[in-house]
């Protein structure tokens, strides 16, 4: 079985900073700041301090598009 969807599901809904788990911003910021703590940047990169400055609530979590007949 192909749980590419379901996977896809979850991953969105635990990046949702209003999501019912509760966790708030926290994953998302989490998932962003790994990069930077890994030392993992470019010079467009923001830095650890501007990251753990950012407002991430509402963010807007987007999703790939279902192909037809899916």
């Amino acid at each position: 079985m192909n749980y590419e969807i379901r996977h896809s599901n979850m991953l969105a809904w635990l990046l949702d900073s209003l999501g019912s788990h509760g966790f708030e911003a926290s994953i998302l910021r989490d998932v962003v700041m790994r990069p930077l703590r890994d030392g993992i940047n470019t010079e467009d990169s923001v830095t650890a301090i501007e990251c753990i400055g950012m407002d991430f609530v509402p963010a807007l979590i987007r999703r790939e598009a279902l192909a037809a007949g899916s």
